[in-house]
């Protein structure tokens, strides 16, 4: 009995020791917690070591040209032409979005993360201003997308982000060189174009993806269009168009079929573009 109180009396200083070891290894992890990392200037000098030359004096740039046209030269900011499709300015911003956007450069410098900032800016209200169809065409010809928001009553689709209104004054315009459209022709006094808005929407949304641009033609404003260039004899008519080569398909089933329409178009889009490049091969060798 004396042998075993013995050694537990030596075994309680020894405890002792390490509980007091413990503790002041917690105290001391707490003391590191609370101290602030100085770190920053490790990180910002590795930060900018692997970054690509051009894309950083692309950012300076960016910022410096954010400063200077606030805003008025989108199609510069996103780099893209002015007959650009709107999938080209989509896939654009998307592509410098990424490669701008202010966390991607979190442990940069101070003075790179406010220029990273401004390049962000300057994109996304790039795109505000020629992202959308209607927004774009208001740009163009110089007039104040928000003060003709009012005009828009009959348009069902004014202002859609992937549908363009089309008018007579538009059409030339938009549809130029090899650019595939698929249009809704409708009259705003038709009840069944009205009732079918949310349909023709689904369509813009699910051909995205595709080679093609979509819009809508009121027909009671630009009869024009309907009756001396189409020749639309019913609505709603969906066809598909394109003006250069002089190509133009009917879609023969109603909106409600949306899966038709959306096969109709991967269909006969593909067919167009393999036609169309085929024909400028020949023009180029006829040259």
């Amino acid at each position: 009995r004396q042998r075993r109180e013995r050694a537990a009396s030596a075994q309680l200083p020894a405890a002792e020791e390490e509980t007091a070891a413990q503790g002041a290894s917690a105290e001391a992890g707490s003391r590191a917690d609370d101290e602030p990392e100085d770190s920053d200037g490790e990180d910002d000098v590795d930060f900018e070591k692997r970054l690509d030359p051009a894309v950083l004096a692309e950012l300076k740039w960016r910022a410096r040209f954010a400063d200077e046209e606030k805003g008025a030269k989108p199609y510069k900011v996103l780099k893209v032409k002015r007959d650009a499709s709107a999938s080209e300015i989509r896939k654009a911003y998307r592509k410098l979005s990424l490669l701008f956007h202010p966390d991607k450069w979190a442990r940069a410098r101070k003075a790179l993360k406010l220029d990273a900032e401004k390049a962000f800016a300057d994109l996304t209200k790039a795109y505000e201003t020629i992202g959308a169809p209607d927004k774009r065409a208001a740009f163009d010809d110089g007039r104040n997308f928000e003060e003709q928001q009012g005009t828009g009553d009959e348009n069902f689709y004014f202002g859609d982000p992937l549908i363009a209104t089309l008018t007579e004054d538009l059409w030339e315009k938009r549809l130029s060189g090899t650019s595939i459209w698929l249009i809704e022709f409708y009259a705003a006094w038709c009840p069944h174009c009205r009732n079918t808005q949310h349909l023709w929407r689904e369509v813009a949304r699910r051909v995205e993806h595709l080679p093609v641009e979509v819009g809508a033609v009121n027909c009671v404003r630009n009869r024009k269009i309907c009756s001396e260039y189409v020749g639309v004899t019913s609505y709603p008519s969906v066809r598909l168009i394109n003006r250069e080569f002089g190509t133009m398909q009917h879609h023969k089933g109603g909106l409600h079929d949306v899966d038709g329409i959306v096969k109709w178009v991967e269909k006969v889009a593909a067919e167009w573009k393999w036609l169309f490049h085929n024909a400028k091969v020949h023009w180029d060798l006829g040259s």
